[in-house]
């Protein structure tokens, strides 16, 4: 992306315009925060290697495999960046949590779930993590009421307290645990999971098995929390659209896999 390109997304995003600032975001993750993770896991990567040899064993096909992803990831990122205008270190996060906070379902779903943070260097992060715990709750609650399957996914692991958590170096979580509320958002899961397998089985496949989630929380709710679950549960799949309970489409099949950073600037362009 240009100079020119990137002040008009600018001028646009500063009028408010959560798209422009969805995809300036996407474009400073590439450019500003994606080439330090990349060389973060290179050196990571080959030190594990290096030891390997050191003490006579093989690395696993999956570390060398992983480390090839990163270097061709590094090489791929300097050509596209080279020339890049210069951009604020942090404007990867604010502008995601500028569009989200506009209400933009692709930047509300990035910023909760996969924010272009360094979580592992909290001196160097301190207000996009504060940022994070001040938000990433909300934006994901905003989702699941509309039917978000990820979102509503993500907010059983979050009240259960379990599950992937990308503040888990930091020993935090962005919501507090809340077992009968972990319990209604698996009972919406599991609604939504069996709606889209009555519809077209196997478009759930990713997300495990439909059941897994409420029989993991059930034994921590009591009698009467397992009925205000069930009830906010069936009330809250009664407002979902169709289009909620309705399979995704099937990925159509390319020729080669995008890259990340692709993924987030189409995530933003949707």
């Amino acid at each position: 992306m240009d100079g020119a390109a990137l002040a008009r997304l600018q001028t646009l995003a500063d009028a408010g315009n959560a798209r422009a600032a969805c995809i300036l975001s996407a474009q400073a993750t590439k450019c500003n925060f994606l080439p330090g993770v990349v060389r973060d896991s290179i050196t990571q990567l080959s030190a594990g290697v290096a030891l390997h040899h050191e003490r006579g064993s093989i690395p696993s096909p999956e570390m060398l495999r992983a480390l090839e992803h990163s270097r061709t990831s590094a090489s791929a990122l300097a050509r596209e960046c080279a020339g890049a205008p210069a951009m604020p270190p942090d404007a990867a996060w604010r502008y995601l949590l500028q569009s989200a906070l506009l209400g933009y379902e692709p930047a509300m779903l990035l910023f909760s779930q996969w924010p272009p943070v360094d979580f592992g260097e909290p001196n160097t992060s301190v207000d996009a993590i504060i940022a994070y715990l001040r938000y990433s709750g909300s934006l994901t609650e905003a989702l699941a009421q509309r039917g978000d399957l990820n979102a509503i996914t993500s907010l059983t692991w979050e009240y259960g307290h379990h599950g992937p958590n990308v503040l888990q170096a930091l020993g935090l979580r962005a919501l507090p645990a809340d077992p009968t509320r972990a319990l209604m958002y698996a009972y919406v899961r599991e609604g939504v999971m069996l709606r889209r397998e009555a519809e077209r089985p196997g478009s759930t496949a990713a997300y495990g098995q439909a059941h897994a989630a409420v029989e993991r929380v059930l034994p921590a709710v009591d009698e009467a929390g397992r009925q205000w679950a069930r009830q906010m549960a069936d009330q809250m799949l009664a407002t979902f659209t169709p289009d909620a309970l309705r399979p995704s489409a099937p990925a159509s099949e390319q020729a080669e896999e995008p890259t990340l950073w692709q993924q987030l600037e189409d995530i933003c362009r949707e």
